[in-house]
């Protein structure tokens, strides 16, 4: 993989909430991150 994907949201017994997906590279010559935000509903 190129990058490392980390989700950003929270947990319920019934229902889960995503916030952002963060998008980090693993390359070291080209470092990044980049976050999708989720559209508000």
């Amino acid at each position: 993989e190129l990058f490392v994907q980390v989700l950003v949201g929270l947990e319920f017994e019934n229902q889960d909430i995503l916030f952002a997906k963060i998008l980090i590279s693993r390359d070291k010559d080209a470092p990044f991150c980049h976050i999708l935000w989720k559209d508000s509903e």
